[in-house]
């Protein structure tokens, strides 16, 4: 029984070690161009470990839109990671993070791609998560985006 438990505590600290290396690529590929084509390398291999690692894996298929000029082909890029995200979500509509992940696409994008339907009910979502948790990646992932958004934090 111990080593169950053992077991499972492992499997849920790698996969929190996971998530935090994702949203570390994230930041790279979110701050330099360059660092896009790697971000997507990266996730491609690991986009069916989770729920969430498809997520990010969506993520740096939108970003390869920043390495073409042509708006036709960073339409495409774009709308490809759209429809893997929205799939992704679909399929599990309560993992918060990937509600996280489309709220902050969402209101990164320019509104001429006409995709921020969901912000209010996904910044709902964040604020009862952030309420509820406390101390993990996620709620601090959110705390550091409402600050630089100059969002309001839930009270």
């Amino acid at each position: 029984m111990r080593l169950l438990f053992y077991a499972s505590l492992i499997i849920f600290s790698s996969s929190l070690n996971a998530q935090h290396l994702f949203s570390y690529q994230l930041e790279q590929a979110n701050a330099d161009a360059n660092n896009c084509k790697a971000f997507y390398e990266f996730m491609k291999t690991r986009k069916n470990e989770s729920s969430v690692a498809k997520g990010y894996f969506a993520l740096s298929v939108m970003m390869q839109a920043k390495l073409y000029k042509n708006p036709f082909t960073k339409l495409s890029f774009f709308n490809k990671g759209k429809s893997i995200l929205e799939e992704t979500i679909l399929a599990n509509p309560n993992v918060a993070e990937l509600r996280f992940l489309r709220f902050s696409v969402q209101n990164e994008i320019p509104a001429i791609l006409l995709y921020f339907n969901d912000i209010d009910s996904d910044k709902k979502m964040l604020d009862n998560y952030y309420l509820d948790k406390n101390e993990d990646q996620l709620t601090e992932l959110i705390s550091k985006y409402y600050r630089l958004k100059d969002f309001d934090f839930p009270i």
